[in-house]
């Protein structure tokens, strides 16, 4: 890889990387389980974006990336909206 000049990148060797992805990845969990007490005290009902602003007010430092991807780690899931109406058929159509 080189820069606009044609001049090499000096960019750090993958294994200088790995304590950054470690670090993250700690974060990633305590913030997994913050966001599970959340979303248990809400009754699931919040999403990112209400637990972004719930953490925020608390006085974490979060994006709503970092929550999305908290969320996918916990395997935490909004629950389904309940469908209370449903349409008629439009008579002369048949059910295949």
């Amino acid at each position: 890889m080189s820069d606009h000049r044609g001049r090499p990148l000096q960019l750090p060797p993958p294994a200088a990387r790995r304590p950054a992805r470690a670090e993250r990845r700690r974060r990633d969990e305590a913030l997994a389980s913050q966001i599970a007490v959340i979303h248990a005290e809400h009754e699931g009902t919040y999403g990112s974006p209400r637990i972004t602003a719930e953490l925020r007010d608390r006085g974490q430092i979060v994006n709503c990336k970092g929550v999305m991807r908290a969320f996918r780690i916990e395997g935490v899931r909004l629950r389904r909206k309940v469908r209370t109406t449903v349409a008629e058929r439009p008579a002369g159509r048949c059910r295949t």
